[in-house]
């Protein structure tokens, strides 16, 4: 039995540029046959420094916010797994991160201030599978294959211009593993992207473990 799960999920609690709170996106994922949802927030240095006056890992907790909200409507058959949608300096570019937990945010207070490089590195030494969100966006350049472990081949978002079949042809070109995902923003975005699983999984560091997976034991979901 194959397991579909959103790669890339946003909520109002911690993204402005999403329209929906967490809860009503994870309804309306479960309403429409998923198993589970990563949230992958956005998270970048400008984020931070909005907050003054409170500690990094208080900031971490607000950032977190939407996750936990989502969490909370986990039940037997649906999973809710925390990643990240992470905006370097110096680019427009954004990655995604899975295979993330609370803890290890907490002890990386230079995140959001890293280079590429640096968050390569980061992600091989924590057994995160790092990937580049929808890379032939305008205004994005996609990154240098040594430094992604995976790509957004297939980015459902109907408002922008992803460019799918580019990030595609990139991505088999260099061996990178693709990823697919709604970008869940409002309703609209139920249902046009997503991965399928071979096995269940209920935690962000099997999810990367999946990833990371020399046979992957996933396929796309595409949307017409």
């Amino acid at each position: 039995m194959p397991y579909l799960y959103e790669m890339h999920f946003h909520t109002a609690e911690t993204s402005p540029c999403a329209a929906l709170p967490a809860e009503e996106g994870v309804r309306a994922l479960m309403d429409s046959g998923y198993s589970g949802v990563c949230v992958t927030d956005h998270f970048h240095a400008e984020w931070l420094m909005e907050f003054e006056g409170i500690s990094y890992e208080e900031k971490i907790g607000i950032w977190l916010e939407g996750y936990e909200s989502a969490k909370r409507c986990e039940d037997g058959w649906f999973h809710v797994l925390l990643g990240m949608e992470l905006c370097l300096p110096g680019s427009y570019n954004e990655f995604l991160l899975y295979g993330l937990t609370p803890e290890l945010l907490c002890k990386t207070p230079r995140l959001a201030f890293f280079s590429v490089e640096e968050c390569k590195t980061f992600a091989d030494r924590n057994g995160i599978f790092m990937a580049q969100a929808h890379p032939f966006r305008p205004f994005m350049i996609p990154c240098a294959p040594r430094l992604l472990h995976g790509m957004e081949v297939y980015n459902g978002n109907m408002r922008h211009q992803s460019r799918n079949r580019k990030a595609q042809t990139y991505a088999d070109k260099h061996g990178l593993t693709g990823i697919s995902g709604s970008d869940f923003h409002e309703f609209e975005d139920v249902g046009r992207g997503g991965m399928w699983f071979d096995a269940e999984i209920t935690s962000s560091r099997d999810l990367a473990k999946a990833l990371f997976s020399g046979e992957p034991p996933h396929s796309l979901m595409i949307s017409d």
